[in-house]
């Protein structure tokens, strides 16, 4: 039992002193572990699905009696945003992950205080004999965390919320619990996730076609797709390739295969931009931060002119591309 729980108790047992005639109560509190919803870490692009649980429990103690006090749980929107419908959202700065909590296992149900987001309810039977003929029960209440899957630019960072979980009734009563407002406990309930940063790539093949001769440059043009965490840096390297694996000296083989004969460039930004590499002899890297969303950059490639014609063949080099973030 808590320590407000069991003072408590205390306050409780001292009105019990009192003739029965002079004092009858019951009183009904959170006791237990605080709950608290840790989405723990969440990837921002786009986000999966999160689901998380947490339990309450009530405790209420009677001098009445063994008897069944009807108990109501009410969960306030959150801060510093309120809003609770049709999602609750954590904030970062100015910066918002959308989240809900719900009464049902199927995360239909949404937990509120009222209205279009009822309450949970439930009823207690205080009947363990506990001091002086004061008696004493406990009744769970589970609910439910849900981040949503597909959420997109969503920065990273650390998101929370701030509830406010609140217990009325205590009283054995038919009354609707958004009529039951008298306050018996409350304690403060946090929902809390980080976003990290998250990055994916796709590269689409670069093709030079069929040519005759090397004699004059031969140009073509590619994309890669990148999509990253909103505000997450990143960086995009490519290797030296299968045939050569050197990033200043590409080589295309017959096959795929080394020697090779053909000698090619990469480069970003444009077609006369800065060779594409790893950041080592004398090549670059290509820098740039996530918007949460697809990023379509361009690979542009470069076969120079005044080379001698290979022999006839089908020349292609692999190269790998990885981004960090």
């Amino acid at each position: 039992m808590s320590l407000r729980a069991l003072l408590a108790s205390l306050f409780l047992l001292g009105c019990a002193m009192v003739p029965r005639e002079a004092s009858a109560a019951i009183a009904c509190f959170l006791v237990g572990t605080r709950p608290a919803l840790t989405f723990g870490t969440v990837v921002g692009s786009p986000t999966p699905q999160v689901d998380v649980a947490t339990r309450a429990t009530v405790g209420c103690l009677s001098d009445e009696g063994v008897v069944n006090a009807k108990v109501c749980l009410k969960l306030s929107a959150g801060s510093p945003d309120t809003s609770l419908l049709p999602t609750r959202r954590m904030a970062n700065g100015a910066a918002r992950l959308n989240f809900q909590v719900t009464r049902d296992t199927a995360r239909a149900q949404v937990f509120g205080e009222g209205g279009g987001a009822a309450p949970m309810e439930g009823i207690v039977r205080a009947n363990t004999p506990w001091f002086f003929g004061w008696f004493y029960g406990e009744l769970a209440f589970d609910f439910y965390g849900r981040v949503p899957a597909g959420q997109l630019a969503v920065p990273r960072g650390a998101y929370a919320s701030d509830m406010t979980l609140t217990v009325t009734g205590g009283v054995t009563s038919n009354a609707s619990c958004n009529a039951l407002n008298n306050v018996q406990d409350s304690e403060p309930v946090q929902a809390t996730a980080t976003v990290a940063a998250s990055c994916t790539i796709a590269a689409n093949p670069l093709n030079f076609g069929t040519v005759n001769v090397l004699t004059a440059n031969v140009n073509a043009a590619t994309s890669l797709g990148l999509n990253c965490t909103t505000g997450a840096p990143w960086t995009i390297r490519m290797n030296g390739g299968t045939v050569t694996g050197n990033v200043a000296g590409r080589r295309m083989g017959a096959g795929g295969a080394g020697p090779g004969v053909i000698n090619y460039e990469l480069r970003h930004t444009s077609p006369t931009g800065p060779l594409w590499g790893d950041g080592t002899a004398g090549t670059t890297v290509l820098t740039g931060t996530g918007t949460g969303s697809s990023q379509t950059i361009g690979v542009f490639g470069r076969v120079p002119g005044g080379q001698p014609a290979p022999p006839v063949g089908t020349y292609s080099d692999t190269v790998t591309v990885s981004v960090e973030f």
